[in-house]
């Protein structure tokens, strides 16, 4: 969605969010989240963050999956964003909670294109604003919600699990990127950015070894998922690589 279009979209849910908490409690609380969304793609944590809240607090006003799945799991996402990894922690622990009863209520096979779709809302994130800046906060956030991502792919869902497949190939992609650039930095400014870029590619690691806990036992069943755990060897490799340098 472009800029012009998110001020467009902003600017009449505002509008609802006002003008229904009386007359209709449940559209105004939906606008808030939609709200939460728009900003949280805008980069802007803070309101993006209180809007959450908020509607943490309204929850019964919304349906019952974005309540207990994907709220938790953002919030759990944004407080990993924003550095505080405690209260990440605790948001990411109520999703999975939350999560493992609904996958007694709902079967897999019967909903596959909501299931893959539900995983991917609650591992998503703007990833276009990560930044050298701020890599080491996107990637904490990388590393509390990927396991959605990668079983939103589980479906081969060609909407869904092929946004999933996306997002985390970007992530990969702009993170070595911005190595490169912090290695490149490392070889002029000394032990300091070395011990930085080492700091990063530790991270990163760690990244994919939790990722590879998450490895499905047959690949077969998901052309999605065994393309994208195709392409973590390619990782592996190139984090080796990189230390090997340094």
């Amino acid at each position: 969605m472009k800029e012009q279009n998110f001020d467009e979209a902003e600017s009449k849910l505002k509008v609802l969010y006002v003008s229904a908490q009386t007359a209709d409690p449940e559209l105004s609380t939906r606008a808030l989240f939609e709200l939460g969304q728009i900003n949280e793609r805008k980069g802007l944590w803070v309101q993006a963050l209180a809007q959450f809240k908020e509607c943490e607090l309204k929850k019964k006003d919304l349906a019952s999956f974005k309540a207990e799945l994907e709220l938790p799991a953002r919030l759990a996402g944004l407080y990993a964003t924003m550095g505080e990894l405690q209260t990440s922690e605790k948001y990411a622990k109520q999703a999975e909670y939350n999560l493992q009863v609904y996958i007694q209520q709902i079967n897999f096979n019967n909903q596959k294109a909501w299931w893959a779709e539900t995983f991917y809302h609650m591992g998503s994130f703007p990833v276009q604003f990560m930044t050298e800046e701020n890599w080491n906060n996107f990637a904490q956030r990388f590393h509390s919600t990927s396991q959605y991502l990668i079983r939103s792919m589980e479906f081969s869902d060609p909407v869904w699990s092929e946004r999933s497949f996306l997002l985390t190939q970007e992530f990969f992609k702009k993170s070595f990127e911005l190595l490169t650039v912090t290695h490149s930095d490392s070889e002029e400014n000394g032990v300091l950015a070395a011990s930085a870029i080492k700091e990063r590619i530790n991270l990163l690691e760690e990244i994919l070894q939790k990722i590879e806990l998450y490895k499905p036992i047959n690949l077969d069943n998901s052309h999605t998922v065994s393309a994208f755990y195709q392409t973590l060897d390619d990782y592996k490799m190139r984090v080796k690589s990189i230390l090997y340098e340094l």
